[in-house]
């Protein structure tokens, strides 16, 4: 999967599987492939038959179930539509007619299961395969299932391939009263959302996109607040000074709501650095620092064991000062050269001629996004975006 890990969004077991990043990025794809197992299938096939009862549950899950267990997350969700394209009718327009019955009779599983939705997963990505030829049909359908696990994926290719039709749904569900409709006009658009292809034109050309972010950025619901946020991040690694322009824009009358949304949106642009970001947010543009000290307690770190160092500043002038302290981890790559990571350390209110200090404790740990190679690695702290002061520390592989 593209970019796996994603920004974290608020656990809640009885609403969409979006909600549930947090616990679901620490289980991992081998504990969310299992989600999608027999006992999925069979939730599947009993819910088709409760739309349908002429549906073949007894083929469907013959289908569905072979060889289900060596296949990956993705490869199961694929297995299984094509289990449902081979059981549900030729037709797309009957198939839609089915799959319109499904929401108010869809078996949800477990109530405490965080990943029950995926079960929806498949349902929905069948909507994107088969009725891909049908825009004006499998759209509409999407906003009706997408309560279910969350059609962001399944409506991109329409947004590919239809723009025009596509986005004259979208700007018709600005309004709607279901925040999981509100939602999807968000993280649907999104240029690069994880787990599934960019929208180049979306890249591009953000214009289109920030006109239906504008009419959300003050909706009553946090689910929808915080994918504004998250799309306009992904907008700012491509068009920073145009995120910095809208946030400027909307801050001097901003409640806390969204004040709130514009600093989640401009995260990444305080991790680079970017000037403008930092009086945007209330920090002082260019803190004034007599002296900046990293000591790092750990100097040789096990992969899988924590580093753990303290960083010290005091401030050079009389007047109080508000700055954003960062740290990076500057780790070899296989040629020898090194790769940093930025990570949020602390917000730092610093009274004029005081000192502060902070101290951090971070565990190196494997995982599948990156490999670890031994030696002499870098970590670095930054001041606003800025590198002030680095050291070393060796890594030991087990």
């Amino acid at each position: 999967m593209n970019r796996f890990f994603t920004t974290l969004v608020s656990l809640l077991t009885q609403m969409s599987v979006a909600r549930h990043y947090t616990v679901v990025l620490k289980m991992g794809t081998s504990k969310m492939k299992e989600s999608l197992d027999s006992k999925a299938v069979s939730r599947i096939a009993r819910s088709f038959q409760l739309a349908n009862p002429t549906f073949d549950s007894i083929t469907f899950e013959g289908l569905a179930c072979k060889e289900l267990d060596s296949k990956s997350l993705k490869e199961r969700v694929n297995h299984i539509i094509d289990a449902l394209v081979f059981v549900l009718p030729q037709c797309f327009l009957e198939c839609a007619r089915i799959i319109e019955r499904i929401g108010p009779v869809w078996i949800r599983g477990d109530k405490e299961d965080v990943l029950q939705a995926f079960a929806a997963w498949p349902v929905i990505d069948f909507i994107a395969v088969k009725g891909i030829s049908h825009p004006k049909i499998a759209i509409p359908l999407l906003k009706s299932v997408t309560s279910l696990f969350s059609a962001e994926f399944a409506i991109r290719p329409f947004i590919k391939m239809y723009p025009e039709i596509c986005y004259a749904f979208l700007e018709s569900w600005l309004s709607d009263e279901s925040e999981d409709v509100r939602r999807l006009v968000s993280e649907g658009t999104r240029p690069r959302l994880p787990w599934t292809s960019k929208l180049d034109c979306a890249i591009d050309s953000p214009e289109r996109n920030i006109k239906l972010l504008c009419q959300l950025k003050s909706d009553s619901s946090l689910y929808v607040r915080r994918s504004v946020a998250n799309h306009l991040n992904d907008i700012a690694k491509d068009h920073p000074d145009i995120v910095l322009s809208i946030c400027e824009a909307w801050y001097p009358k901003a409640d806390e709501h969204l004040k709130w949304l514009i600093r989640h949106a401009t995260r990444t642009m305080v991790k680079e650095g970017r000037p403008r970001v930092y009086p945007l947010l209330g920090f002082t543009p260019n803190p004034k620092l007599a002296s900046i000290a990293l000591q790092v307690e750990t100097k040789k770190v096990v992969l899988g064991e924590s580093i753990v160092f303290e960083v010290c500043v005091s401030s050079g002038v009389k007047e109080a000062q508000s700055f954003v302290v960062d740290f990076s981890l500057d780790l070899l790559k296989a040629n020898g050269k090194r790769k940093s990571k930025v990570f949020k350390l602390k917000n730092i209110k610093l009274a004029g001629g005081s000192s502060l200090s902070a101290r951090k404790s971070m565990m190196i740990k494997e995982i599948t996004t990156r490999r670890y190679y031994a030696g002499m690695q870098g970590i670095s702290v930054l001041v606003n975006g800025v590198v002030l002061a680095q050291e070393s520390f060796e890594l030991v592989l087990r």
